[in-house]
């Protein structure tokens, strides 16, 4: 028979499994949508921003092209299972790379730069699922960061 203190730690065990669930999620979710981003200068790579309870559309002239997922983690750090998190960019072009829209060109196939054919969250977002039961299963088996 269960004590009332054994329901406690296996209540507050569960509930730290599912918030580095949500945040590893999160990270690795923020991270390809970053790594599909087509490249010309880097600056719509770069204003990927990952934030918990509100969007952040804040944008950067910085160009740096790598997908470093530093400063992610640091946002997340805190994220608790059933926090909303958003994964924003506020570029006014960053629409037409999802979507598509740009007129022919070297690097553009069927309105979509041929870095990113068919966009980049639409894209990640249908991997969640199984990615989030592959973050799961790591997390049960003692491999989850």
């Amino acid at each position: 028979m269960s004590t009332h203190s054994d329901i406690v730690r296996t209540k507050r065990h569960l509930n730290e499994r599912a918030d580095k669930l949500l945040r590893m999620l999160a990270l690795e979710a923020t991270g390809r949508v970053k790594k599909r981003t087509a490249v010309d200068t880097g600056r719509a790579r770069n204003n990927w921003n990952v934030s918990v309870g509100r969007p952040d559309w804040n944008t950067t002239t910085a160009t740096d092209k790598s997908v470093s997922a530093d400063r992610f983690r640091h946002v997340l750090a805190d994220a608790k299972f059933g926090d909303s998190i958003y994964i924003t960019n506020g570029l006014p072009y960053i629409g037409k790379l999802e979507f598509g829209g740009y007129p022919a060109g070297p690097k553009i196939t069927a309105g979509y730069p041929t870095q990113a054919p068919g966009g980049m969250v639409r894209v990640v977002a249908a991997e969640l699922k199984p990615l989030a039961a592959q973050i799961a299963a790591r997390i049960r088996s003692g491999i989850g960061g």
